[in-house]
């Protein structure tokens, strides 16, 4: 896998899983153990709700959070 394709979701749950035909085949030799794709679906799971939290305040009524 290449250098940046290793923390993208899919293959972050390939690690921690690790039950893909390229796993079980030896295709994917650039997976991160699994310890590390949960690290990294956990800091996507932090982005996403603190992206989701900021958006949600701002469009709210500028009365309610001031």
């Amino acid at each position: 896998m290449g250098g940046v394709a290793k923390f993208l979701p899919g293959a972050a749950v390939e690690a921690i899983i690790g039950g893909s035909f390229y796993a079980d085949t030896g295709m994917a030799p650039g997976l991160l153990p699994s310890w590390e794709g949960l690290l990294v679906l956990l800091r996507y799971a932090v982005l996403f709700a603190a992206a989701g939290r900021l958006t949600t305040r701002r469009r709210d009524s500028p009365n309610r959070f001031p």
